[in-house]
């Protein structure tokens, strides 16, 4: 039970690797990329930092309603150099973690603008800080335009901090959906992963992403090419993502489907 409650918390650092490698093409100047959102004529985006005030990256220390001015400013293509970084909210996920907070950043001078993650500038004043229900109702309302679940990247469902769920008709079908998939495309998809609650964190990562409509697995090398068959636009894994959002969790042991929930992976179903 244990191991299943560390895979579902590794979920969380799955997703921001993926993220990582979703990288958008660099743009090369301020007004070339996605920049924030415009009140009074400054530009706003979001700044994150660690509970005391300062920089996760440099440890700088900020305060609220000051403007700060960089004087050496790096107008170059250095990605990391001087000045004072700031993103929208899809490149929030870059530095967001549990326990840092998040504050309205106005922006104003020289720009140098890299990508949604990498953007510096000249002047910088924090002033809102916002909740978390705040920062993922923005991420919502990005959804649309950035192509896949940024609320849940940013906070993703652990499953096993959901209060328990009772499994119900529908979840039992889902489960039995889950594992006609599993076995239909074993041989070229999960034959090197043991751990059948991996397969699960790998469904719900990919459900983040539907504007991808024809799915492959890229390291088979079997004669179907890692292609696996369903409808076009239709997730094919979507049945256990289902239910890693109801807070249950399957596991097969080669023998038997069984079904976890609950801060403690409880069994709260099991194969006859």
């Amino acid at each position: 039970m244990f191991e299943l409650i560390i895979i579902a918390g590794a979920a969380i650092a799955v997703l921001a690797l993926i993220l990582w490698g979703r990288r958008p093409d660099r743009r090369s100047s301020a007004g070339g990329a996605e920049q924030g959102f415009e009140i009074g004529g400054k530009m706003k985006l979001l700044k994150v930092l660690n509970a005391d005030m300062t920089s996760p990256f440099q440890g700088f220390k900020f305060e609220c309603q000051k403007w700060y001015h960089c004087q050496d400013f790096d107008n170059g293509d250095a990605e990391c150099s001087n000045g004072f970084y700031a993103t929208p909210i899809d490149g929030l996920h870059y530095a967001y973690r549990p326990g840092r907070r998040v504050f309205v950043a106005e922006v104003r001078g020289q720009s140098r603008i890299f990508d949604c993650m990498k953007q510096r500038y000249e002047d910088m004043m924090l002033t809102d800080e916002l909740t978390a229900d705040q920062i993922k109702q923005m991420a919502i309302d990005a959804e649309q335009r950035v192509g896949y679940r940024l609320s849940e990247v940013l906070f993703p469902v652990n499953p096993l901090l959901l209060p328990k769920a009772i499994p119900t008709d529908a979840d039992i079908i889902m489960l039995k959906q889950w594992a006609s998939v599993r076995d239909s495309v074993w041989a070229s998809v999960w034959a090197s992963v043991r751990d059948s609650v991996w397969d699960s964190v790998s469904a719900y990562v990919g459900s983040l992403f539907p504007n991808i409509t024809r799915w492959k697995y890229a390291g088979c090398f079997t004669a179907s090419g890692g292609v696996i068959a369903h409808e076009p636009g239709i997730y094919p894994f979507q049945s256990a993502a289902n239910l890693w959002r109801r807070g249950l969790v399957p596991s097969y042991d080669g023998k038997q489907w069984r079904l976890h929930s609950g801060p403690t992976a409880e069994i709260v179903w099991e194969e006859k």
